[in-house]
């Protein structure tokens, strides 16, 4: 019985500290636990993420847009459209996604607004055979017409087709042929943009005053 009571006044002392042990240890592992609020969830159907879950097809874009403001902005929740020129338009260019990473951030502001306008529009929604003017994240109008083509819809924005349309939660991206320009460099250019002028562009192409325009700056 001495022994016991012994034996018990021995091992008491570390029961206590393997105790305090335990309980401090679980309290720390509880203290570095992530709380809820740190746990948000991210939602991808936005319209930056379409680009980056769609980098075959638009890395060359994509290189551009995320020197800018809008890339952040479009995982916002506001409501926008974005429209997409394909790779397959920056090589007709010879335009690469290195060659983006010298121009001043300014200059791709200024390029890839015009690409951004701040609202998510339905383009199918507007009137035919009416030019609608469109403004875009960058100050600059666009403008937008709606033809009817052998019984389909085509619609035209600054010269430019759109192929396909996509929406996403916080706005439509659409896929368009051609890289926007906030202006032309010279009257030939100006004239081939416009699809309502083909014909009188074919005429002055085989007149010859296509390039005489072309060194008209405007």
């Amino acid at each position: 019985m001495i022994i016991n009571n012994m034996l018990r006044s021995f091992y008491r002392p570390f029961r206590i500290c393997i105790y305090l042990c335990c309980t401090s240890l679980i309290l720390f592992i509880q203290g570095c636990a992530p709380k809820d609020d740190y746990l948000k969830p991210v939602n991808y159907n936005k319209l930056t993420y379409f680009l980056e879950d769609n980098t075959q097809q638009y890395s060359i874009f994509l290189a551009a847009f995320k020197r800018t403001v809008y890339y952040d902005k479009l995982k916002s929740d506001g409501k926008y459209s974005l429209l997409i020129p394909g790779n397959n338009v920056f090589r007709l260019l010879n335009i690469s996604k290195s060659s983006f990473m010298t121009r001043p951030q300014q200059e791709l502001n200024d390029l890839m607004g015009t690409h951004v306008l701040p609202d998510k529009i339905d383009f199918q929604k507007l009137p035919y055979f009416q030019a609608q003017q469109i403004w875009t994240e960058s100050g600059y109008p666009l403008i937008v017409r709606k033809f009817l083509i052998n019984n389909e819809d085509r619609i035209n924005i600054n010269g430019a087709n759109i192929l396909s349309t996509i929406e996403m939660e916080n706005g439509n991206a659409y896929i368009i042929d051609k890289l926007l320009k906030q202006s032309y460099k010279n009257l030939g250019d100006a004239i081939g943009d416009q699809p309502e002028l083909i014909y009188f562009n074919t005429m002055l192409a085989k007149t010859g005053w296509i390039d005489k325009l072309k060194q008209m700056n405007m």
